[in-house]
């Protein structure tokens, strides 16, 4: 029959052409791998190429078991990111829950047609489903503005075009979830570096706020540690600092009965996720205080954990609108493996404060000990480290510098722990034997000192600290820049101090004495331009002695 003959044909061609179609789709999507670019691709040249009303494509997300619409094409279009929850009734849900396509040649007919306003002229829908590993991961869906407008053609080329977009969904999922990996390894790189190169507390904190706000791409970041009662909550960072009221916030306490949810981290050491349009997930006034602002829309709350012990939380916050939380398991996962490393760097950090206090503590043990055996020179080391300090921080050296010479000027004389007293006490003069054992006093102070791993850096202030600019002082005999800068500045200052103290062999000098003293003997027992700065300082700071 010639009829049915030609319509053999013309099914023939139009199956020809629609897998044509097909290859012509899979050749052109087959490079991309960038997945929002492929799915626009995939939609735009299917409804390009078919001529179908409309095309989308919608994917599953599991972290809130919604249908998303990630791409349309067509003449009247849905908004991408439209959502469909899974158990809505609809022919796309209907679809993802069953693995089964389905054909719909008069919607008018169809319980599970979900009538959208923008799509109210649609008369025919076919939907497939998209499945990776026999999983469904979407759909694939057109839709027709004629009655019966597909028919088992139209499905087999619109399954076999859904299993090509699987394929390429996966590729581009395998890409990202490659290129996130090694982005987060990167971040986590350099945030390791960043912080294990300092153990200063509020520097790793600072690092640390940034790096996640940065990277997390969040509206702000704040780090709260627990205080020594941990009982309340202390303010230590926040990311980024963009008014005084956020810097005003630092060193803030809120006691953790006003935080319920920071506190349920605390106790869980569990991260928990707000949204503020969420009743019984909103943020109380106080957590909204620490989050430091009134716009915050959700929040996800990290523990900073170290030896199973919970040292604080890092809260991250969004202003921004989202339909729900944009703190995905990704983030999350990513935010606590930072939290990992920054609890471990804020320990050592506390530990390190802990041993530079005792450190400390031991600094000023020794200095009583020596100027107890001299009711004369009671005082003296903490009055020439003043001065040593300020001569320091005038030459603009660095805060670990400074922090050496200020130990250094409380143990300059520890010396003379091993000087007898009838030595140092003696009310004249002293013979030749005698000045002898005082010159000891630098060495003997630096052979105590530099059994003290802390305190080795200390030993040539210490030792040089009366060597003398032309080269006749002692121990050593240095001359010039040959002796450490230090110790050429605790020199000035420990002479000044001891000359303007009164002694048992002699009474105090004026300060106007002392400075004339000083500047007579500049450029041949002290370094002239240090001379300078001291006189310029005691003249500043008024000093009377």
């Amino acid at each position: 029959d010639i009829t049915e003959r030609k319509m053999a044909e013309r099914a023939l061609e139009r199956r020809a052409s629609q897998l044509a179609m097909v290859n012509e789709i899979g050749r052109q999507i087959a490079s991309i791998l960038e997945l929002d670019q492929l799915l626009h691709q995939i939609v735009h040249l299917l409804n390009e190429a078919s001529g179908y009303r409309y095309v989308s494509i919608f994917l599953l997300d599991e972290d809130s078991n919604d249908l998303v619409l990630r791409a349309g094409a067509g003449d009247r279009m849905v908004p991408d990111g439209t959502r469909i929850p899974l158990e809505a009734r609809s022919i796309n849900t209907h679809v993802t829950r069953t693995g089964e396509p389905l054909l719909v040649n008069d919607v008018s007919q169809e319980p599970l047609y979900l009538l959208i306003e923008e799509m109210a002229d649609t008369r025919s829908e076919l939907c497939v489903p998209i499945k990776v590993k026999g999983q469904v991961i979407g759909t694939l869906d057109v839709q027709s503005t004629e009655l019966h407008a597909f028919d088992e053609s139209d499905l087999s080329t619109l399954q076999t075009l859904a299993h090509q977009a699987a394929i390429a969904i996966e590729n581009a999922r395998l890409f990202a979830e490659t290129k996130r990996n090694a982005n987060d390894l990167t971040l986590l790189l350099g945030t390791s570096t960043a912080i294990s190169s300092t153990l200063d507390l509020d520097q790793i904190l600072e690092t640390v706020a940034h790096q996640i706000t940065t990277s997390l791409v969040s509206t702000f970041c704040r780090i709260t540690l627990l205080d020594e009662t941990r009982e309340n909550l202390v303010i230590r960072a926040t990311s980024p600092i963009r008014d005084q009221e956020a810097k005003g916030a630092l060193g803030r306490r809120c006691p953790l009965a006003t935080v319920p949810w920071h506190r349920q981290v605390i106790e869980t050491a569990e991260p928990v996720i707000l949204r503020q349009d969420v009743p019984e997930r909103a943020l109380s006034d106080e957590e909204r205080e620490i989050a430091l602002t009134e716009e915050v829309k959700s929040a996800v709350l990290i523990p900073l954990i170290v030896g199973g012990r919970v040292l604080g939380v890092i809260s991250l916050g969004e202003e921004r609108s989202w339909e729900r939380s944009p703190f995905t398991r990704e983030k999350v996962e990513l935010c606590q493996s930072i939290a990992a490393q920054a609890a471990v760097a804020i320990e050592n950090a506390r530990l390190y404060q802990e041993l530079q206090q005792s450190f400390i503590q031991t600094i000023a043990t020794l200095a009583a000990a020596v100027e107890a055996k001299d009711p004369h020179t009671g005082g003296h080391s903490q009055r020439a480290t003043e001065l040593a300090v300020a001569i320091a921080q005038e030459l603009g050296l660095s805060e670990e510098e400074i922090e050496l010479i200020r130990y250094a000027g409380l143990l300059h004389d520890v010396g003379k722990i091993g000087i007898s007293e009838q030595i140092l006490l003696k009310p004249g003069p002293l013979n030749v034997k005698e000045w002898e054992v005082v010159r000891r006093h630098p060495a003997l102070g630096a052979n105590i000192v530099e059994r003290a791993a802390l305190l080795q850096k200390l030993v040539p202030i210490i030792l040089y600290h009366h060597e003398h600019y032309d080269g006749q002082g002692y121990p050593e005999g240095l001359r010039g820049e040959d002796i450490p800068l230090k110790a050429r500045i605790l020199a000035v200052a420990d002479a000044f101090e001891a000359m303007t103290s009164g002694r048992a062999y002699r009474p105090a000098m004026t300060v106007e004495q002392a400075l004339a003293t000083l500047r007579e003997g500049a450029d041949r027992q002290w370094d002239g331009k240090l001379v300078e700065i001291l006189h310029r300082i005691i003249q500043e700071q008024g000093h009377q002695k």
